[in-house]
């Protein structure tokens, strides 16, 4: 009677679909990590942006309308006008005053902003706390509030991202983001804050 031998893979070619196995392994974990590392910044953004819009409609309550920042723009300082429009109506850990009058918040959810006096209000939200990278559109993305008509932005009167009157459409918005990443935040608002395959950037885990 004979028996057919059945012949093995070597051991070359054992190591060699390892190899393979193990590249398509991390390029799949990879693609995972990326997409919940942008999901997860996307959250945060929408929630800072959830947050601060409530903080507005409260506070214009409290104040009529934000008169004494809307009638003398210029004489309100970032302190001044966190202590009164800001601080108490949000949940936060600490507060630091730094050069040139910026205001660093801590939030209670790992996230914080700096509020800075511009020609505007302007809310620097840092998605990692003080952790690394602090680069613009990566993990710090600008959003304003602007009580006057102001040349450059494309709405007043509201907490909007950095939205210009020349960003119209997505693809200009996309283009101004990749030049000038402080705009980014303006780019990720025509996809509802979530970020899109042809975002410019990547997103720090």
């Amino acid at each position: 009677m004979q028996f057919m031998k059945l012949k093995g893979f070597s051991l070359a070619e054992t190591l060699c679909m390892l190899i393979v196995i193990s590249v398509v392994a991390l390029l799949f974990w990879q693609t995972v990590y990326m997409t919940y590392t942008k999901q997860k910044a996307a959250t945060k953004i929408k929630h800072f942006q959830s947050v601060m819009k409530q903080v507005q409609l409260k506070a214009k309550k409290d104040y009529n309308d934000w008169d004494d920042y809307c009638v003398e723009p210029d004489s309100v300082t970032a302190e001044r006008f966190a202590s009164n429009y800001i601080l108490p109506y949000v949940t936060y850990l600490k507060k630091d005053t730094e050069e040139e009058g910026k205001i660093h918040i801590y939030l209670a959810d790992s996230t914080s902003f700096y509020l800075q006096k511009t020609s505007c209000m302007t809310f620097i939200l840092d998605i990692n706390g003080d952790l690394p990278p602090n680069i613009q559109g990566k993990d710090l993305f600008y959003f304003n509030y602007c009580p006057y008509n102001d040349s450059e932005f494309a709405k007043q009167g509201d907490f909007i991202p950095f939205l210009t009157k020349t960003m119209t459409s997505r693809d200009a918005a996309l283009l101004k983001c990749a030049s000038s990443p402080m705009y980014c935040s303006g780019f990720i608002s025509f996809d509802n804050f979530d970020f899109s395959d042809d975002y410019p950037f990547r997103i720090p885990g």
